[in-house]
């Protein structure tokens, strides 16, 4: 039997979603209520865990031959490369060694089955009436869209409140810039918004995924939360952090945090290298010169090594902008103009807080 190579989890999840012929296939079974094992996949390490059943040759996949085959007792091994049910009524020897979360037999098996192989299994439980997948990437129980669908639509709503907020703080950033009275832990408010709002995003596309066509204005929604917020978050750290490595900070400093860690905001700074919070912070002008539409590259590098913070930015005079190499009267001068209304702009929301205060 010749061997098939191992879907990621990533492209299983799409192939497995509502509406999908495989996906229909284990709604077949859950319905029957038989239970069943099924592998997605062969190659030698499947041969070896694989005993007894019988060989398919030839047999197209469809999910009423999945549910049929499921009522015999035995696992049953499904290319889903080339559509192909390969065998049926096995059994599973996989190493008992293999450490497992899982209490039922079925689910036991799946889950050793899985990482031995490297091949993903599906396990459906009799009672509970759910489907499982096993990979040694990762697990994840495919849920009904009944299920899922409120789930994602709340944490969409959870992304627009944190993107919300993020902009706020991003305000708050710009005016404390303009006064030169940044501390880190301003900065390091709107870059936790910013890795918390990521990392929503990826677990509402992973939703999105599972739940087929019906994911597809979820993704969108997802997708308009999250625009330009690693553009940002790229731009205040530029601004505020400090080479390590000769590489720039990212937000992957935040990888080795929980969730729970990020919410913290002197964790949140260390994994920065932030180790003052009550600090103060200087802005060094990347973010402030990136919303000047068509100004080259060099010119805001240029820009930036001149004059090293956003106050001193924003007073730089005509001449001193034109003195500059590569810089032109007639360019002074719209750089000048464009910085100078960006002041008199968050001058005019700063004026307006204080009368709503």
């Amino acid at each position: 039997m010749p061997q098939t190579r191992p879907a990621s989890f990533a492209e299983l999840i799409p192939r497995l979603a509502p509406g999908t012929p495989f996906r229909q296939g284990i709604e077949l079974v859950i319905q029957q209520q038989t239970g069943g094992l099924i592998i997605l996949g062969w190659n030698r390490e499947v041969s070896r865990i694989c005993t007894g059943g019988f060989l398919l040759r030839d047999v197209d996949y469809s999910p009423e031959r999945l549910a049929e085959l499921a009522k015999m007792d035995g696992a049953i091994v499904l290319d889903m490369a080339s559509n192909q049910l390969l065998r049926a009524n096995v059994h599973l020897n996989p190493d008992a060694s293999i450490d497992t979360s899982e209490t039922g037999t079925r689910h036991r098996t799946a889950e050793r089955a899985a990482a031995q192989t490297g091949v993903a299994v599906i396990a459906i439980s009799e009672g509970r009436r759910l489907a499982t997948i096993y990979s040694d990437e990762n697990s994840e129980e495919l849920e009904s869209p009944t299920e899922l669908l409120p789930r994602a639509n709340e944490a969409i709503h959870t992304m627009e409140r944190f993107r919300r907020r993020l902009d706020e703080t991003e305000e708050v950033l710009e005016r404390l810039e303009v006064n030169d009275s940044v501390t880190y832990r301003t900065v390091v408010s709107l870059l936790q918004r910013a890795e918390l709002l990521q990392r929503l995003y990826r677990d509402v596309t992973r939703m999105a995924v599972s739940l087929g066509a019906e994911g597809r204005l979820i993704e969108l929604q997802a997708k308009d939360a999250v625009a330009g917020v690693n553009e940002l978050a790229n731009l205040v750290l530029a601004d505020y952090g400090s080479a390590r490595g000769g590489r720039s900070l990212t937000l992957d400093a935040f990888a080795p945090l929980s969730t729970e860690e990020l919410y913290d905001a002197d964790d949140a700074g260390r994994a920065l290298h932030f180790d003052n919070l009550d600090a103060a912070a200087s802005a060094r002008g990347w973010r402030v010169l990136a919303g000047m539409p068509r100004l080259p590259e060099s010119i805001r590098k240029a820009l930036v090594s001149r004059f090293k913070s956003v106050p001193r930015l924003l007073r730089a005079s005509v001449d001193e902008l034109s003195a500059m190499d590569g810089i032109g009267k007639s360019r002074a001068q719209q750089i000048h103009g464009y910085l100078q209304n960006l002041r008199r702009t968050l001058a005019t929301f700063a004026d307006a807080d204080d009368a709503h205060s």
